[in-house]
């Protein structure tokens, strides 16, 4: 049977007797097995046999295709793979091949022709169909033979199947050629038929390359591309914010989309990850990985790029040994030609199927300087690819690059969603998935600094020094078992560094990685503990291999794989050195201390690149290949190959690195002074990494004392303004990354406050609709002050410096896809966390005044200041620590404390009345009389249980004070209305309100005349009928008139009756006052009041109805009416009618009566003035009030 790349091909096709009837083959994994017409013509069922395999498909499982002589069966447990079918041929002369049961018969295509088949039913004309030329003796043998029939036509070149050989196909006897059907051409016609859908499910499963390229083959070629950078994350814990985001980008119509973070942050990771999931997702999707070292300076485009990643992957298919084709999947048979694809239509047949490419690009700022001085033109022309060709791009990059490199691309090509524009920023890793990765590593919790506990590459670094450390957990068994067996080579303690350049010796760095009482090392203590065994890793390899006869053969195996496309810089392998011998431990040692020295050298050399490149020949001359230095190294990772030359693996440790022989003034010279004569070329932002680490080397080496001037120099270019736009970018960036890892930012406080200062001066002085400077904003915004290590407190005194300069909440994020953090949210966050340190300091703020940007739909006065949103924050954060906040503010003794403290009164009781009870027993008497304030104010509520003995306790407390005798009225008022203490308190308190008449203490008596009735009347009885104080008696009249249960209420109107008996010159205004209350009662008093009023009008005299008509006059409502109809009916004293009208004209506007009738008050007006009327001298005085009040009354 024929073959096709070693796997048989062809399924018979017999009749239930076992007459071969023809030949088919599979066409996809459904099982769909395609022949011709002919073989199954008049047939109800067949049978099919394919190797050991045999199948029996009944009538439904057969689609006949006569008009073009095809047939499609449905077929199951055949052992054979898909072979391709591949696109029409348009020109004559190629070869092919014809797959016969007795071996494969070449061929020549010769052009169309068109042929006439003739099947049980009717005839059929059929036209392009594939002319073959064959010999004679082929030709006869194949001619109506029925085991040949169904034959399938292959190119000899691509082993695609290009048609289906047809025996029974009429033509014209003068062209003596075999025909075949096209299967493409067939499926033009009706694409949704069942030969069209055959043919999708064949590109998506069947790999075609070359001219046949389908969807698997691009899928295949993707896979390749990937697959070393999807095998480094197969362990990676995920980050499901970053996961989501990334998914719905694949989902949604943008077209470009960044990851962006600082070294180590796992840009490399997620970007892997994305193409993992794509890779292996429920509907598998292309990707295509490229790093930034492998684009070109010719490059036009990120298409040239593409095409190259993409004929790399196929080289590595059609390989021969399985081990150089990675990626090549289940080792299925490559059809075609891989490396001869076309990007183009890879990228047309990707989005096709509704599965477009995604170019995931990683490093990009690693791209070649010649390329990067024209990187406009090279956006722009890789945006227009984008669009045109429907491809996706994926950026993995530091912010610097994205900084520059966004901004060129079309903003509606960017991907914005969430706090998203354009780019997604990478941190530290979350708390969970950071636990995680921390116990997949076997790093205790406590192992790492708060600020490097979620930092991917310090985890797995520090890990690395314990698990070499002899601290097993999270290494692999390769690497322990290696460490086992090398322990004697390593000895006690690791090679110290070269040159003094350093952090610290090997040794002493790894043991204080390791002592158990050591603090928790710091980020520059793990790198430079890992640079050290990193040194031991490659000195180990170099002490194994030494006289070793194997040197030069493995330098040739080395160097044919650095040659291989390079891996995602990352993790360096744990793989051991296969060792022939066990190395001294001294002779380990010594070849450590010059690795490292090489190591530095090399990170020096990158230094002289200006894009941290190391060229092939100063990579040969530091680690030649004859020695075995080039091969230790790169297999052990710290350096690896990177378009034409070497970069360190670890982005971090070569900044770190290359830090250490930065000469650091000269930088600033000629990176932000500008005073440096040479002129240079430009040094990339991105390259910012180890000039920041050449700042903090220096804080290490010279202390504050050295690093506070130069700090000080860059404020002082970004406060001087200019024109420089490049200057003032390195200085705001080096400042805002350099101060936030500096151990402790307290020696830098005065700098930072002129950064504050300088902050706030230019911020405020943006107009709120408009964005903010982006290099100050990126630089010193929220998170960098978020992020110093300063106490709670020094951070906090900055922030309240730069809240003036926090934009209006309505213009967060404004037109950038993405809500800016606040300066008073920083504030918030530490409040809540620290809520004890900042309380007493913000209340120190009630006075500062400054204004705040206020929202462009307010226009209030005055506009909010720091002050009130001091205010604010202390109410919003106030769960924490609730009874801190009220002594706070307490002790501040300010109005707006007071506000506050009140606003505590209603959303904070239960706190309040706890502070009210410690303040009452505090010995400073200003906060008893606080105490005493809030106590009266909480009695009024009706709080719980534990809240009103919290009060008692205070009251009492206030009361056995002498020094705060003053309050002492107030405990009572508490005592008093607290029906549990009201007994034991009431009498103290009757006398207290007869010396004092105190108006919350009668209130507070007038709720005990609920429970003790006699006592409370008895005790006014005797303030209203003897010769007590008018303010008691007047208090006591007013708490009477609060009575409103209907028996209380008559014994109140008859002591108002003695009273106003007794003393009614004095009472007169005590009983006007009692009638205006009772009146705001409404008709629940007319039972009680209008006996009374009658009385009053009927003994008193003159001056006392006077103002008893005044209080009538001033009433609303039915019952006023009527009283004031009492009065008016048998009133006759001018002076009495003139002052209830005066009172009366002086009141509110009734509302207006229905259409028709008089208004209400009128009446009461025209009755008034009737009544007066009586009498010249009472029409007279109406005359003159209504002329004197009229223009009074409102309209």
């Amino acid at each position: 049977m024929a073959v096709v790349c070693g796997r048989p091909t062809l399924v018979r096709v017999c009749d239930l007797a076992g007459r071969e009837r023809g030949v088919g083959f599979l066409a996809d994994e459904s099982g769909t097995v395609v022949t011709s017409h002919e073989a199954v013509d008049g047939l109800a069922k067949v049978v099919l046999h394919a190797g050991t395999g045999t199948c029996l498909a009944a009538d439904g499982d057969i689609t006949q295709l006569p008009e073009w002589d095809l047939a499609l069966v449905r077929t199951q447990g055949l052992d054979l793979a898909p072979l391709v079918i591949g696109r029409e041929r348009p020109h004559a002369g190629g070869q092919v091949g014809l797959l016969t049961p007795d071996g494969t018969v070449s061929a020549t295509l010769s052009g169309p022709a068109g042929a006439v088949y003739t099947s049980t039913v009717r005839y059929h004309r059929l036209e392009r169909l594939l002319r073959l030329d064959l010999p004679e003796a082929d030709r006869t043998r194949l001619h109506l033979s029925s085991r040949a029939t169904g034959t399938p036509v292959v190119d000899s070149a691509t082993s695609a199947v290009l048609g289906v050989l047809g025996t029974a196909l009429h033509a014209s006897p003068e062209a003596p050629h075999a025909l075949a059907v096209p299967l493409h051409a067939a499926a033009e016609l009706t694409p949704d038929g069942p030969l069209g859908l055959l043919l999708r499910r064949n590109a998506a499963c069947a790999p075609g390359f070359g001219p046949d390229l389908n969807l698997a083959g691009v899928l295949r070629l993707a896979a390749a591309s990937v697959s070393r950078a999807t095998e480094r994350c197969a362990h990676a814990v995920a980050r499901p914010l970053v996961a989501e985001t990334l998914d719905r980008f694949t989902r949604s119509s943008a077209t470009v989309v960044a990851l962006t973070g600082d070294p180590g942050a796992g840009r490399t990771t997620e970007l892997a990850a994305l193409a993992a999931r794509r890779a292996h997702g429920t509907v598998p999707a292309p990707s295509v990985w490229l790093r930034g070292a492998d684009l070109r300076p010719d490059d036009g485009g990120l298409r040239d790029a593409v095409g190259r990643a993409l004929a790399v992957a196929g080289r590595d298919l059609a390989a021969p040994s399985p081990c150089a084709r990675a990626g090549a999947g289940d080792g299925a048979p490559v059809t075609g030609d891989p490396p001869d694809t076309d990007p183009d239509v890879a990228a047309r047949l990707a989005r096709a199927a509704g599965r477009p490419l995604l170019v995931l690009l990683d490093a990009p700022e690693e791209m070649p300087p010649s390329l990067a001085s024209r990187l406009r033109q090279w956006v722009l022309r890789t945006a227009g690819w984008l669009r045109t060709a429907g491809v996706r791009l994926a950026v993995a990059c530091r912010p610097a690059h994205w900084e520059q490199t966004g901004a060129l691309f079309p903003p509606d090509m960017l991907f914005t969603a969430r706090g998203t524009a354009g780019c997604v920023r990478l941190g530290a890793l979350p708390p969970r998935q950071a636990a995680r990765v921390r116990a997949a590593y076997g790093l205790p919790d406590a192992a790492l600094a708060p600020r490097d506990a979620g930092h991917p590459l310090a985890i797995r670094m520090l890990a690395q020094v314990r698990a070499a450390q002899g601290l097993r957990g999270g290494e692999s068994a390769e690497r322990q078992g290696a460490r086992d067996e090398s322990a004697s080579a390593r000895g006690a303690s690791l090679p110290p560094s070269a040159g003094g350049a350093c952090e610290s010796s090997a040794g002493s760095a790894c043991a204080s990685l390791s002592a158990g009482g050591a603090p928790r090392p710091a980020r520059h203590e793990i790198l430079s503990a890992f640079f050290d065994l990193l040194c031991l890793r490659v000195a180990h390899r170099l002490a194994a291999r030494e006289g070793s006869d194997a040197t030069t053969a493995d330098a040739d195996r080395t160097r044919t794989a650095e040659r291989a496309p390079a891996t995602p810089r990352r993790a360096a392998p744990l793989s051991a050195a296969p060792l022939s011998a066990t190395p001294c431990p001294a002779t380990v040692l010594r070849l450590a201390a010059r690795v490292s020295g090489q190591l530095h050298d090399a990170a020096r050399r990158c230094l002289e690149d200006g894009g941290g490149e190391l060229s092939r020949a100063l990579f040969d001359t530091l680690f030649p290949w004859s020695g075995g230095w080039a091969s230790a190294v790169l297999a052990e990772g710290a350096l690896a190959p990177a378009g034409d030359g070497y970069r360190f693996v670890d982005e971090e440790l070569a900044d770190w690195l290359q830090g250490g022989h930065v000469q650091l003034d000269a930088a600033l010279e000629t990176l932000v002074h500008k005073r440096s004569g040479a002129v240079a070329a430009p040094v990339p932002r991105h390259r910012i990494g180890p000039v920041v680490q050449a700042l903090l080397w220096c804080d290490r080496r010279e202390g504050p004392e050295g690093l506070v001037p130069r700090l000080r120099l860059l404020v002082d270019v970004l406060a001087a303004g200019g024109t420089d736009t490049d200057a003032a970018w390195w200085a705001a960036h080096l400042l805002g990354q350099a101060l936030p890892r500096v151990p402790d930012a307290y020696p830098y406080a005065r700098v930072l406050r002129s950064l504050a200062e300088y902050v706030a001066e230019r911020e405020s002085d943006e107009p709120s609709d408009e964005p903010s400077d982006a290099a100050t904003e990126d630089a010193f915004g929220p998170g960098f002050w978020r992020a110093l290590p300063l106490r709670t407190d020094h951070k906090a005194e900055l922030l309240r410096l730069l809240l003036p300069a926090d934009p209006p909440a309505d213009a967060l994020g404004r037109g950038q896809g993405r809500r800016r953090d606040r300066y008073v949210d920083v504030l918030g966050e530490l409040l809540a966390a620290e809520p004890r340190a900042l309380q007493p300091l913000l209340c120190e703020w009630f006075s500062d005044l400054r204004p705040l940007r206020r929202r462009a739909d307010m226009r209030i006065e005055p506009p909010p200041t720091v002050a009130g949103a001091a205010q604010a924050l202390l109410h919003t954060h106030r769960g924490r620590a609730v009874d801190d906040l009220c002594d706070a503010l307490a002790a501040a003794a300010h109005s707006r404390a007071d506000d506050l403290l009140a606003e505590l009164a209603d959303d904070e009781p239960s706190a309040l009345c706890r502070a009210v009870h410690r303040w009452a027993r505090d010995p400073r008497g200003q906060r008893a009389v606080t105490s005493a304030t809030y106590a009266l104010r909480l009695a009024r509520r009706n709080g719980t249980q534990s809240d009103r003995e919290s009060l008692r306790r205070a009251a009492r407390a206030l009361l056995s004070r002498a020094e705060v005798r003053d309050s002492h009225e107030i405990a009572l008022t508490v005592l008093v209305r607290d029906p549990h203490s009201r007994p034991r308190h009431l009498g103290a308190a009757l006398r207290r309100f007869a010396e004092s008449g105190g108006s919350e203490l009668a209130a507070a008596l007038s709720n005990a005349c609920t429970t003790h009735p006699e006592q409370v009347f008895a005790a006014f009885h005797a303030l209203l009928t003897d010769s007590a104080s008018a303010t008691a008696r007047s208090q006591a009249v007013r708490s009477l008139a609060c009575l409103r249960t209907p028996a209380l209420a008559r014994r109140a109107a008859t002591l108002v009756r003695q009273h106003a008996a007794v003393s009614p010159g004095l009472a007169r205004e005590d009983v006007a006052a009692y009638v205006a209350i009772r009146l705001r009662h409404g008709p629940a008093a007319r039972a009680v009041l209008r006996p009374l009023v009658g009385e009053l009008l009927r003994d008193q005299g003159p001056a006392f109805r006077t103002r008893l008509a005044r209080a009538l006059g001033a009433g609303r409502g039915r019952l006023r009416d009527e009283l004031l109809d009492l009065l008016v009916t048998g009133e006759s004293e001018t002076s009495v009618l003139q002052a209830a009208l005066e009172a009366a004209m002086r009141g509110k506007t009734l509302p207006a009566p229905r259409q028709g009738d008089e208004n209400p008050e009128d009446q009461l007006l025209r009755r008034i003035g009737l009544r007066m009327g009586t009498t010249a001298q009472g029409a007279a005085a109406f005359d003159r009030t209504r002329a004197l009040l009229t223009p009074e009354r409102p309209e």
